[in-house]
């Protein structure tokens, strides 16, 4: 019979989130020019705290988790509670809405530029998609 500890369990959950910050840093590094050179403990911060806001979020979903990252990355562990991200406040904040349609309404705010004016990029806002966006 085979038996596992709770430490056991513990050190496999523990690899399998260390693996998935590892993808969330490859993502940010790979989307966001501006994390591309950042030293690697710099860009695995942001990565764990994406994680840590976005389940405060009721964002649980992996893909989820990978679109809020790049919010994240892009605005800062502050988006929402910023003058600048202050429009995205009411929607993270939402309870009844999933974490995926949350990342909807946030991708239509950063298609328009309202996320602080840093967010869509010119061509890309014109067709009316957030650079971000997941679907």
């Amino acid at each position: 019979m085979l038996v596992i500890r709770d430490a056991q369990i513990a050190a496999l959950r523990r690899a399998r989130a260390e693996a998935f910050e590892r993808r969330l840093e490859a993502l940010l590094r790979s989307r966001l020019v501006e994390w591309r050179d950042a030293p690697g403990p710099a860009v695995r911060d942001i990565a764990v705290a994406a994680c840590s806001i976005a389940a405060r979020h009721g964002i649980y979903r992996p893909e989820d988790l990978e679109r809020f990252t790049l919010y994240v990355g892009r605005y800062g562990s502050e988006l929402g509670e910023t003058p600048e991200t202050a429009c995205a406040r009411p929607i993270l904040r939402d309870r009844a809405t999933s974490g995926r349609d949350k990342l909807d309404a946030l991708d239509a705010l950063d298609a328009r530029g309202a996320l602080g004016g840093l967010g869509a990029l010119a061509g890309v806002a014109a067709l009316g998609r957030s650079p971000i966006g997941g679907r």
